[in-house]
C-alpha cells in the first residue's frame, strides 16, 4: 500500500511538473523575438522566400502492457480510455496549461493520466505502473531489478536519489528504485 501511495504521489508530481512547467504562446501573441524574425523575413531581400512551416507528424512513444493494452503517449485519448472499460477510480483537477481537466484513471496495476490540449482534445499524458499486476511487454514491472531496467531502456539515464530518468523520443521514463535497487515505481510521460 505504501508503494502504491508513493507511486501515485510521484505520478501526480511528475504530471504537474510536466504540465505546469510548459508555457504556450497563444497564436495571436507575439514576442520580441517573433517580431524581430517577422521584420527580418519581410525585408526586401527576403520577401521572395519564406521558410516553410514545420509539417512533421508528431512522434508518439508507444507503451504496450502485457494485458494487451497499447498507449501512444501524447495521442488523443478518447478511444483508448473507452477501450479500457470502467476504471477502479477517476480523479479530475483543472489543467494549469489549457482549458479543461487533467484526469487520472486508476486500473488494476496501472494509472492513466490525460490532459487537454489547446484544441480541447484529451491527450494521453502519462502511464504509471502501480503494482506487479501488469508489466511492459519487454517484461519490466514493479519488482524488476536495475539490470532489467537497463536491458529495457539502456544505460543513458540520469540518476537522482534512486530515480532513473530516461529521455526517449516522444516520452520520458522515470523508474524509482528501492533500497534493493528493484523497481518500486515506473512512470512514462509524453513529451
Amino acid at each position: 500500500m505504501k508503494k502504491i501511495l508513493s507511486m501515485l504521489l510521484i505520478s501526480g508530481m511528475l504530471c504537474l511538473m510536466n504540465a505546469c512547467g510548459t508555457t504556450d504562446t497563444p497564436e495571436n501573441e507575439t514576442t520580441a523575438n517573433d517580431t524581430a524574425a517577422v521584420s527580418e523575413t519581410n525585408t526586401a531581400e527576403n520577401a521572395e522566400t519564406e521558410a516553410p512551416e514545420d509539417t512533421a507528424d508528431p512522434i508518439y512513444y508507444t507503451v504496450a502492457l502485457d494485458n494487451g493494452h497499447v498507449f501512444e503517449m501524447g495521442a488523443i485519448a478518447d478511444d483508448t480510455v473507452a477501450s479500457l472499460g470502467e476504471p477502479q477510480s477517476k480523479a479530475e483537477a483543472p489543467s494549469c496549461v489549457h482549458e479543461g481537466n487533467d484526469v487520472l484513471y486508476t486500473y488494476s496495476g496501472f494509472t492513466l493520466t490525460t490532459s487537454p490540449d489547446a484544441d480541447g482534445n484529451n491527450r494521453i499524458q502519462e502511464i504509471a505502473l502501480t503494482s506487479d499486476a501488469v508489466s511492459l511487454t519487454n517484461g519490466l514491472s514493479i519488482g524488476s531489478d536495475k539490470a532489467a531496467v537497463e536491458a529495457a531502456f539502456g544505460t543513458d539515464y540520469s540518476d537522482e536519489f534512486g530515480v532513473l530518468t530516461f529521455s526517449l523520443e516522444g516520452a520520458n521514463v522515470s523508474v524509482v528504485l528501492d533500497a534493493d535497487e528493484c523497481v518500486s515505481g515506473l512512470v512514462i510521460t509524453a513529451k
